[in-house]
């Protein structure tokens, strides 16, 4: 069970350093930092959303065989 919350946090770390790298953000000053949490909010946000939406969609589906 542990292996499952290791690997979530090591998922939300990547994702962490690809936002910072991606937009060139410098944490060391508090602008890049608000601009950081700001956009690493709104991926978590569209992260949660995109998950519920396939989450939903899996469970509308029907997975038995037809009956012959």
């Amino acid at each position: 069970m542990r292996w499952w919350i290791i690997a979530v946090i090591a998922f939300l770390v990547i994702g962490a350093f690809i936002i910072i790298n991606a937009s060139g953000y410098n944490l060391s000053e508090n602008e890049g930092r608000a601009a950081f949490f700001k956009d690493y909010g709104q991926w978590l946000g569209q992260l949660f959303k995109n998950a519920k939406g396939i989450t939903a969609y899996a469970a509308s589906v029907d997975w038995m065989p037809p009956h012959k």
